[in-house]
């Protein structure tokens, strides 16, 4: 049985927090956060259109039983390299990386928290001096998926004119500024016994020569065994887990659990620089997920100049909250 992987007919659907324990295992990287201890996150696995092309060894509860010499799991990944997929899931979910060279570390924390956290240090009493700069344009931002373009239902309905809901971008503001993210997910087809994740593309296969089949990354939440209307077991998957959805829009849809109050923040800032008067034990516990609270308001560190050894104020640039 192949740890991190269930079987869905003849495919594997590796899950996201095995692939990322061994990008941080093979780094060197011990890593821990909000964004790995979330129950559901962990439920995320991969899309994959790889078949097996390999007879399994027998059957256990209706899942097949594979042995894991049989399998490289990175053979069912997307094309996309390791950093790719590390910014891909920071820009889905909103969320930093934090490292710690000395204890060769990595915290995966939601940027909402850290904006929505009290604030630690009060530092009025250490300011030099404070100006602002120049004000940033408030241009707005849309949230976009890059789409699987080898899948026939991520495309425009030639009737309406419209791309499934699912695949919609979010727009907040005037929208100027776009990301586009390199993790989707798939249309959730409820019309039948079984709810089941709908695509329309080409599978590869070396034994029915499709060898040179691609497919985008996407993600679904993994939904353990569920009864159809037969009462029958089936491994379900969808785009939903509590009370995420992996689709922008809507109450439960990435912007309104991840991405809100970054975004809010984000277009109601601006850069300020100030220099502080700060010695060396200021500088070993400033840490860049943390508020600091000046003279009536607080502020996100963005940027340090420091000249060791320390001969003069230590110059940052600001954002305030």
């Amino acid at each position: 049985m192949v740890i991190g992987i269930f079987c869905v007919g003849w495919q594997l659907q590796p899950f996201l927090s095995h692939v990322l324990s061994k990008i941080f295992d093979y780094s060197g990287y011990t890593a821990t956060g909000p964004v790995l201890n979330d129950v559901d996150l962990n439920k995320l696995i991969f899309y994959s259109v790889v078949s097996l092309d390999i007879q399994p060894d027998g059957y256990l509860d209706e899942k097949f039983i594979i042995a894991s010499s049989q399998i490289n799991v990175a053979d069912h990944l997307p094309d996309m390299t390791a950093a790719e997929l590390l910014n891909a899931y920071r820009n889905l979910l909103c969320f930093g990386y934090f490292f710690d060279t000395t204890s060769n570390s990595v915290q995966l924390v939601f940027l909402k928290d850290i904006i929505n956290a009290p604030t630690q240090k009060d530092w009025t009493s250490k300011l030099v001096t404070g100006y602002t700069k120049e004000q940033k344009d408030q241009t707005g931002f849309t949230l976009a998926f890059t789409l699987d373009s080898n899948d026939d239902l991520t495309k425009e309905n030639p009737d309406t004119k419209q791309i499934p809901d699912v695949f919609k971008p979010f727009i907040f503001g005037d929208g100027e500024k776009k990301l586009d993210v390199k993790l989707s997910s798939l249309i959730i087809d409820q019309s039948g016994p079984y709810t089941l994740p709908h695509a329309s593309q080409r599978a590869k296969s070396s034994f029915y020569e499709l060898k040179d089949t691609t497919f985008a990354p996407r993600l679904l939440f993994w939904n353990g065994l569920q009864a159809d209307n037969f009462g029958k077991n089936f491994p379900a998957a969808s785009n939903q887990s509590g009370s995420y959805q992996l689709q922008w829009n809507g109450p439960d849809g990435l912007y309104e659990r991840f991405h809100k109050d970054w975004m809010i923040f984000q277009e109601n800032t601006a850069p300020i620089e100030m220099e502080f008067d700060l010695d060396i034990f200021d500088l070993q516990t400033i840490d860049m997920k943390e508020k600091i609270y000046v003279a009536g308001q607080n502020y996100l560190i963005g940027k340090i100049s420091v000249t060791l050894p320390l001969n003069g104020p230590v110059k940052m640039i600001l954002y305030k909250i």
